[in-house]
């Protein structure tokens, strides 16, 4: 199974992208997942496709289409998920969309006590619009990634994360 994972964050070392390669190192020998990182990645503007898509959007579209499944991980802003998520999620969902149908996992990591679950709660709106197939076993919220991912304290995180690739691999 093939996963194409990104992070909704650009901070070099954010938590998000630490889950997605926490994700990366669990994964068993019949998963392989790939993060894509989004750095150069132009704002969605339809001025932008008059000549077909941009380079990396078309790199991101294709990976995604060779894809199985969806990996997201993404930071918290004002209640919501990252403009950056939500830019690369509009490219997938341009015409024609490779999000439609397309199994997807999301994770949300914070330093604060909720694990951006209110980012997630918005994420799983926006993906239910654009056509992925995201269901209740695909979702987990990473509250006190301060502390999660700079000290031994991984157990539990590790657990859900094992489920959720457990899930994205057996639907």
């Amino acid at each position: 199974m093939k996963i194409l994972a990104f992070a909704g964050s650009l901070r070099k070392n954010s938590y998000n992208l630490q889950a997605l390669e926490l994700a990366k190192s669990l994964a068993p020998e019949n998963i392989e997942i790939e993060i894509f990182p989004l750095n150069d990645m132009p704002f969605m503007n339809e001025d932008l496709e008059d000549n077909g898509f941009p380079e990396i959007v078309k790199q991101l579209r294709g990976k995604v289409e060779q894809a199985d499944a969806v990996l997201i991980s993404t930071p918290e802003y004002n209640n919501s998920y990252s403009s950056i998520t939500k830019n690369a999620i509009e490219w997938l969902s341009r015409s024609p969309s490779v999000a439609r149908g397309k199994k997807l996992g999301i994770m949300g990591a914070s330093d604060g006590d909720f694990g951006a679950v209110r980012a997630l709660l918005l994420l799983r709106a926006l993906a239910s619009v654009v056509g992925f197939d995201l269901d209740d076993n695909h979702v987990v919220a990473i509250p006190n990634a301060d502390v999660v991912f700079e000290h031994d304290q991984k157990e539990r995180l590790i657990k859900h994360i094992n489920s959720l690739l457990d899930s994205l691999s057996s639907d």
